[in-house]
């Protein structure tokens, strides 16, 4: 089927607190604070890859009357390391909006800024002039200082369910007139999209773009395939099989070659954490099992595939 979608993650991105899927209470919290005038000047929001942390910091903006360029700032600390960016940022601030409004700063992929850059921001986390807003989003919070935590209200978004992905899908596909995709579809689709809306909808246009189920099924077997891969390899580093290291080099080298670091990392620790609690490699040593799966719990934003290749280096020596 040939359509004219582009991005629908982008098309279909929530304008409104009612748009939001699957976060009930953030959305809660959130509403409350527009509703009554007590929105905190530094917000953190948290949670997956994925999940609207950067929507969300939008729409409270939006709520708040900024509207970009003069009024709202997006900035990918990612993008930034040095002190600079921050100077800039609180010279910026010490002037109100034009229009007598507020102003408002997404600083996305925080845990990327360095500490001196942090460091930067604390005064103007605690003390913003009263116009000013400041929303932080990240993936990994374990990356930040201490006091730029302290000083900011938390917003934790979680991983959104199978049914609630669903129900978004059924929905999209309505508003586009695309009525050949079958529920049984959609929900393999949910439970292969890791919680994530934007990575349910990247997937869900690749989907729509098939003549019919048997090749969406097709295409969302590869995802089996990596669930089975991810398996194996969890086996090897927990001693239920045995691998030589260049075995197990060859089968990261795959999986880096096909997917995301994170989806890598995130299938893993799923793996491990059901067999901590018993789901699935009955005799193997919880302390062992803690201990391997300490090596994947940090983000790899930074270090990309070569952190894969090193966590599973680590993995596999640690019962060599």
């Amino acid at each position: 089927m040939q359509t004219n979608l582009t991005e629908l993650y982008r098309k279909y991105r929530p304008k409104n607190f009612k748009g939001i899927v699957g976060q009930p209470e953030a959305v809660k919290v959130m509403s409350g604070w527009i509703a009554n005038g007590n929105t905190p000047h530094a917000v953190l929001l948290t949670g997956p890859s994925g999940t609207g942390k950067s929507t969300n910091a939008r729409i409270l903006a939006k709520k708040l009357g900024c509207q970009p360029p003069r009024d709202l700032v997006e900035i990918n600390a990612a993008d930034f390391t040095g002190i600079d960016t921050v100077r800039e940022i609180r010279r910026q601030a010490a002037y109100p909006s034009l229009t007598g409004g507020n102003r408002c700063w997404i600083l996305d992929e925080i845990q990327a800024a360095s500490q001196p850059s942090q460091q930067g921001l604390l005064k103007l986390l605690e003390e913003a002039p009263p116009y000013a807003y400041f929303f932080l989003c990240t993936t990994n919070p374990e990356k930040l200082l201490t006091t730029i935590k302290t000083r900011c209200s938390e917003i934790k978004l979680n991983p959104v369910s199978v049914e609630d992905l669903v129900l978004l899908s059924q929905s999209i596909l309505a508003k586009e007139g695309v009525e050949d995709i079958g529920d049984e579809v959609l929900e393999k689709l949910a439970d292969a999209s890791d919680g994530s809306p934007r990575k349910c909808l990247v997937k869900l246009q690749q989907l729509i773009e098939l003549p019919d189920d048997a090749s969406r099924f097709k295409m969302l077997s590869k995802d089996v395939q990596f669930e089975a891969t991810i398996k194996d390899l969890c086996e090897v580093f927990t001693k239920t099989q045995r691998k030589s290291w260049k075995e197990v080099a060859k089968i990261v080298k795959s999986l880096n070659e096909t997917q995301e670091p994170e989806t890598i990392r995130r299938a893993v620790m799923g793996w491990l954490s059901s067999a901590l609690i018993g789901g699935w490699a009955r005799g193997v040593d919880n302390n062992m099992l803690a201990e391997i799966l300490s090596y994947w719990e940090m983000n790899f934003y930074d270090s990309g595939k070569a952190g894969v290749v090193l966590a599973a280096f680590r993995s596999w020596t640690f019962n060599k």
